[in-house]
């Protein structure tokens, strides 16, 4: 939230583990944002390719619950830009893994019955590759 030109950290956990990255990613990419003056083109223009490597760096170095919580924390501000680029990274991680690997992966307890899971496969089979 903005009061007063400061942005006020109130909804971001204690358990964000580095909010260094937050202000690095604004402190980034406020300065790469042209001026009005100095171009004509938009602000919704692409990034640069050294803009790119740098957010591609930001992130590629976290563990998985620093980038969950960056995640979480870029969402809270509506920092839609780290927002993207923290999904970006989860989807990733996520890309390749098997059912079992995901569930592992995000902490979610497998609560179908063995038949459950059957059915469900069955039934939709285009979404295990099984058609």
């Amino acid at each position: 939230m903005i009061a007063d030109g400061c942005i006020k950290l109130e909804k971001i956990g204690s358990e964000t583990p580095d909010p260094e990255k937050l202000v690095d990613y604004c402190n980034k990419h406020a300065n790469s944002i042209p001026s009005a003056a100095s171009s004509s083109s938009s602000l919704l223009t692409a990034p640069s390719k050294e803009l790119e490597d740098w957010d591609r760096k930001l992130v590629d170095c976290l563990s998985q619950d620093a980038l969950f919580s960056l995640a979480e924390a870029s969402d809270s501000l509506i920092m839609d830009g780290l927002l993207d680029l923290t999904c970006r990274e989860i989807d990733d991680l996520m890309k390749g893994k098997t059912i079992d690997e995901m569930r592992k992966m995000f902490n979610i307890k497998n609560d179908f019955t063995k038949e459950q899971e059957e059915e469900i496969r069955r039934k939709h089979a285009w979404a295990f590759g099984d058609a």
